[in-house]
């Protein structure tokens, strides 16, 4: 017979899994799985998971131990969207299937977009429509002067102005840049020593561009820098340069 686990989930003490506990145990059962492991736990899905005393013990299970995991829907293992597909992602390189109560996919393929491709984000619990992104944002120290650091601000501008009077735009915000260009710009800025890996530029720049930190934000009307209208060709750039430094600075909470 094969082997399985149910997790099973409350969000506060005066509630109970008992009907959970049953209709999985039954469904498990009844496609041919001997219920070997259960994880009862009463805290609320929208705690990061790695504050879940049952969620962590369960994720320490093996494709030796149990070959799939059910649960009554999505909500039961996660609020937090992200939290949700980096636990997706877990048990799939562990060849663990995840079987949720409420969805019809075939779950004899363990991949996590079998759980992701109709995934619908309203189903997840937050008090804002969308994460801000300086909910990741993971601001570094500047390891030369700002005077410095302003000299990359001036190479994307310059590049800017000289393909913006090759190409006619109705849209100020708007401009074009040639492959040929852009390679140069990155070259023009990767002489400029800053410091080995360049991230306390990274996320120096990206503040600036994005006004993320509560220092930034606080003089962001008093910023002389056009930075906040090239936030695409500065993201590109910084990707280009050292992409394992540029996701780096988007690490926090994650």
């Amino acid at each position: 017979m094969k082997r399985a686990a149910i997790y099973l989930r409350v969000s506060t003490s005066d509630q109970n899994y008992d009907r959970q506990e049953i209709e999985l145990t039954q469904l498990a059962n009844a496609l041919g799985y001997e219920v070997k492991y259960t994880y009862e736990e009463k805290k609320s899905a929208v705690l990061k998971m790695d504050t879940r005393d049952q969620l962590t013990n369960m994720r320490k299970l093996t494709n030796k131990e149990v070959d799939r995991i059910f649960i009554w829907d999505i909500t039961r293992l996660s609020r937090r969207a992200i939290d949700f597909i980096n636990l997706v992602n877990e048990f799939a390189e562990k060849g663990i299937c995840l079987h949720f109560k409420d969805k019809n996919i075939n779950y004899d393929l363990i991949c996590p977009m079998n759980y992701l491709y109709n995934l619908k984000l309203d189903q997840f619990r937050s008090n804002q429509s969308t994460i801000p992104v300086e909910y990741f944002f993971q601001k570094f120290k500047l390891e030369k002067n700002r005077k410095t650091c302003k000299k990359v601000e001036d190479i994307i501008e310059t590049y800017i102005n000289k393909s913006s009077s090759n190409f006619y735009s109705d849209n100020d915000d708007a401009y074009f840049l040639l492959k040929m260009d852009f390679d140069n710009m990155i070259n023009d800025i990767t002489r400029i020593y800053v410091s080995g890996n360049y991230i306390g530029l990274f996320s120096w720049l990206i503040d600036r561009a994005f006004c993320l930190s509560i220092a930034q934000k606080q003089n962001q009307y008093k910023l002389k820098s056009t930075i906040k209208k090239r936030r695409s060709i500065l993201i590109k750039a910084l990707y280009s340069i050292n992409s394992a430094n540029l996701l780096k600075c988007f690490s926090n909470n994650c």
